[in-house]
């Protein structure tokens, strides 16, 4: 009989134990919505690395590390979040376009991660799509050709600031002429127009010195050439097979 009933106590406290268990409350991590993290959320594909930092002197930062030996011209970053019932979200590099030159192999670069103060920051961040000097590609078509059409606009915005250039050249524009142009709202959002306005507004003795006021837009006139000419010249164009991800 002593036996039995141990046997009874013992079954009784282990369904006790295990209802205990099965009742208890489930504890959740949750974090504020924009608490910093020191850790780097991290995500790699193919040759390319990226990877979110927190806390940095200037803000969030993406993180990007080219691991190809070919030089890395433009890549897709997309964002995407795990604690949140939100759509990912992307955000396009460009070298060409930014006029820096490509990333090689092992060299990295900081690009602010785009984010608004009221939002969370996003879990992770992937390469959606990435285009390599030699023409090498990766990732979704739709995303490649965001990224080739937005070169394709760059480059003829710079076609038009170097036909205006031109222009001005071979009819010895002056100073005020140059700046009156410039001031088109047709040029407002182009950095080359920007670049050239304000050279010649730091410099009014320009508008006495004809000859050093040609060779200052002639230099400039070269530099945005070479500009438009790599854009122009840069691989896959929109005929090129893609490759697929």
């Amino acid at each position: 009989m002593i036996t039995v009933a141990n046997k009874f106590l013992a079954g009784l406290l282990i369904i006790l134990f295990l209802s205990m268990f099965a009742h208890a409350p489930t504890l959740e991590s949750r974090e504020p919505a924009n608490r910093l993290s020191d850790m780097p959320q991290s995500s790699s594909e193919l040759n390319v690395h990226a990877e979110i930092h927190s806390l940095t002197e200037h803000g969030p930062q993406i993180v990007l590390t080219n691991l190809a030996e070919e030089p890395l011209t433009a890549c897709y970053l997309q964002t995407s979040y795990w604690r949140e019932d939100r759509k990912p979200s992307g955000q396009l590099w460009d070298a060409l376009v930014k006029n820096l030159s490509p990333l090689v192999k092992d060299a990295e670069i900081s690009i602010p991660l785009v984010h608004k103060g009221v939002e969370s920051y996003p879990d992770k961040v992937e390469v959606a799509a990435a285009v390599w000097a030699d023409g090498t590609t990766f990732g979704r078509s739709d995303l490649l050709k965001r990224i080739l059409s937005n070169r394709a606009s760059r480059a003829n915005s710079l076609d038009q600031v170097i036909s205006l250039v031109e222009t001005g050249i071979q009819q010895d524009w002056t100073r005020d002429q140059f700046l009156a142009v410039l001031d088109s709202k047709t040029l407002a959002t182009s950095v080359e127009a920007s670049s050239l306005k304000s050279t010649l507004q730091a410099n009014p003795k320009l508008e006495t010195r004809p000859h050093d006021r040609q060779r200052i837009i002639q230099l400039m006139l070269d530099t945005f050439n070479k500009r438009r000419d790599a854009l122009r010249q840069s691989k896959p164009d929109f005929n090129t097979p893609i490759n697929p991800a």
